[in-house]
């Protein structure tokens, strides 16, 4: 089901672009806002957004990002592809020349959000380097299933999303680099085990020969098991811990058979 339900903002001081869930006004059965009454609890109660930490400099030292944009993807989405549109006439919707799409302040939307990095005169083999800040943040999961009467607090969630932005631009102007990086989750399966109404899960040891492309070794050390009573998205608590070292862990935890 297509449902608008995104407001959408600009902070000119953080130069950070955001989309939150609006609060509704009416209950009704299905997802709408960000309450759903068969449930009566708050869902996707954070702020998501991103923002520039650096961009190189544009032709006439323009501020960048020169221009902000957001659409109403519903009924739009055509307008905003290349097999639909020109590269002229999507570079218009970029540099903002064409506003036509433009959604209205405050207007509630399944909104597209565009940054406009321009101009930029590059010759063959110049290029630009622009570097860009994702996060997302909210209240606890613990307070989002308390229902309306937690409305009162999402604003801590768009304070934390601010400072999370501030916190990567100061990590970024201090050249900090990680000395590691976490690995993905792996491919976990689920199995349901009836005779002991158990849940199984599994997933292959790939990541344990992953090398890490900042120590350049193979140094997963654990893997971190979550679980959660009430629901898939949360909220969630430590299960178990499994070292790859440990031989104990090891035999207890690894099939031979399976290879998992």
């Amino acid at each position: 089901m297509n449902i608008d339900d995104e407001l959408v903002e600009y902070d000119e001081n953080l130069d950070l672009f955001y989309a939150y869930n609006y609060t509704p006004s009416s209950s009704i059965i299905w997802d709408w806002g960000n309450f759903v009454e068969l449930k009566g609890e708050l869902r996707t109660t954070g702020y998501a957004g991103f923002a520039p930490l650096f961009s190189s400099p544009a032709k006439g030292g323009l501020k960048q990002p020169a221009t902000i944009f957001y659409a109403q993807t519903i009924g739009n989405s055509q307008y905003f592809t290349s097999t639909s549109q020109t590269a002229a006439n999507l570079y218009a919707i970029l540099n903002g020349t064409n506003q036509t799409w433009q959604g209205p302040a405050g207007e509630v939307l399944s909104p597209l959000m565009l940054t406009g990095f321009i101009p930029y005169n590059l010759a063959p083999g110049d290029f630009i380097r622009i570097v860009i800040v994702e996060a997302m943040n909210g209240i606890p999961q613990d307070l989002a299933i308390k229902g309306l009467s937690s409305q009162s607090k999402l604003s801590s969630g768009l304070d934390s999303l601010k400072n999370t932005v501030t916190r990567a631009r100061q990590l970024f102007d201090r050249y900090d680099v990680p000395t590691a990086l976490a690995p993905p989750a792996p491919a976990v399966e689920h199995f349901v085990l009836p005779s002991t109404q158990e849940i199984a899960i599994t997933w292959p040891p790939d990541l344990e020969n992953r090398i890490d492309p900042l120590t350049n070794e193979a140094d997963l050390k654990i893997y971190r098991v979550y679980g959660s009573e009430r629901a898939d998205i949360g909220p969630f608590t430590r299960i178990r811990e499994i070292r790859i070292d440990r031989q104990t862990d090891h035999s207890r935890f690894f099939d031979n058979e399976l290879g998992k």
